[in-house]
């Protein structure tokens, strides 16, 4: 069973970043996590590793 799991305004909690990292590098399947925000990560100053390669963007507003 695939378990998806959402993350609402990442932006507040900027240390899951690296975990999160380990964990789509280890695993095959793609989509498992959805990283939702109000901010931009590339406007965060405390993201120090944005998942360069492993997030897809979509603007919605």
């Amino acid at each position: 069973m695939l378990l998806l799991v959402f993350f609402d305004e990442v932006q507040r909690a900027p240390e899951i970043f690296r975990a999160l990292k380990i964990n789509v590098d280890s695993r095959s399947d793609k989509g498992l996590y959805w990283l939702i925000g109000s901010q931009k990560l590339s406007l965060m100053s405390q993201v120090s590793d944005a998942l360069p390669g492993r997030l897809m963007n979509s603007k919605n507003f």
